[in-house]
């Protein structure tokens, strides 16, 4: 397929070739309206700089066989890889095997980046630039046909994809367990219903005869604001558990915040578990009872999976599976009376 040019950007949306060079160095003397347009041809055509042209040939000409595979990297939308510990830890994991193995990381931006700045993405999945991607963003992305045309490894279990998860139900099955032994028969959940985490906690509890109220089920998203709210909602509980276990850490340390404010004692009076092991998660107090994912497993794993991938191509795909553990700590206690 030939190169779009320039000009045919332009004559696309009837505007001369300069304001299309505008619109890309995006410089302030172009019409938002002229501007949107701009950008929707060079996402609808694809269009990618000759950057030959512009004398900024990219010194990884022929990098395959010199400087190894150029893997990309797609996070989910507005994630700060600098402010999430989670992704953080993944990233670390990626970035140091791609460095052991040889290889070359080609890019690291969030969907939303890639998405508002069409001409970036074009030149970032060009083939001339990308290699292969590993991606937090997975089919539900109105622009995954485009993640998709390289070879991909998924982080995140999904079906029909190279992916890598984790054992969410052997982490909570973990952490029921844990406050079943300290006596705990009265257990609540804070974060998305909705999710794996949920229904292997009642999964679990079932199994062990453990009584479920939902109304001690409080749903929202993961983080501390909403694990915050959930903390308020809480203590207007007419009735309250004897433990908590909460999706994230970022989850728990939000809950404990309320608590904490008004008297409760961790454990004594409520047991709270976390969820991924943060570097945070044993520095707030209590120390958090947690579960460890292994996340810089994880970024490892998706690159030796990915250049297994592009060294055995096949049409079989698998969803690779990490193992989890229970870290016990000091915010975990007997069941009081």
């Amino acid at each position: 397929m030939m190169a779009v040019s320039m000009k045919e950007i332009a004559r696309r949306c009837n505007v001369s070739i300069k304001t299309v060079s505008n619109v890309i160095n995006r410089l302030p003397n172009v019409g938002e309206k002229t501007r949107r347009e701009v950008l929707e041809a060079i996402r609808e055509l694809n269009y990618v700089p000759n950057l030959q042209a512009r004398a900024l040939v990219m010194k990884q000409r022929g990098a395959k066989s010199q400087l190894g595979y150029r893997i990309g990297c797609i996070f989910p939308a507005r994630v700060n890889k600098y402010e999430d510990s989670y992704f953080t830890m993944i990233f670390k994991g990626i970035e140091d095997e791609v460095a052991a193995r040889g290889q070359q990381l080609s890019f690291l931006a969030s969907i939303s980046e890639l998405e508002e700045n069409p001409l970036k993405m074009n030149w970032y999945l060009s083939p001339d630039q990308t290699d292969a991607v590993i991606s937090f963003v997975g089919p539900d992305s109105r622009s995954f046909r485009r993640i998709a045309a390289h070879p991909l490894v998924l982080i995140g279990k999904q079906e029909g994809y190279e992916s890598i998860g984790v054992d969410k139900f052997g982490g909570i099955a973990g952490l029921i367990e844990h406050l079943h032994s300290l006596g705990h028969f009265r257990i609540g959940y804070v974060g998305k219903l909705d999710d794996d985490r949920f229904r292997a906690f009642r999964l679990e509890a079932e199994q062990r005869g453990i009584p479920l109220h939902p109304e001690w089920f409080l749903d929202g998203p993961f983080g501390f604001a909403s694990g915050k709210e959930a903390g308020y909602r809480f203590l207007a509980l007419p009735e309250r558990p004897t433990a908590v276990c909460c999706a994230s850490d970022y989850t728990a340390i939000g809950f404990l915040h309320p608590l904490l404010d008004a008297g409760l004692r961790i454990p004594q009076d409520l047991s709270v578990t976390g969820y991924d092991n943060l570097p945070e998660s044993a520095l707030v107090y209590p120390p958090l009872t947690t579960v460890d994912v292994n996340m810089e497993g994880i970024g490892r794993l998706a690159v030796r999976v990915l250049l297994d991938q592009i060294a055995h191509p096949s049409p079989e795909r698998s969803c690779h599976t990490l193992s989890s553990r229970i870290v016990i700590r000091t915010s975990t206690g007997k069941a009081g009376k």
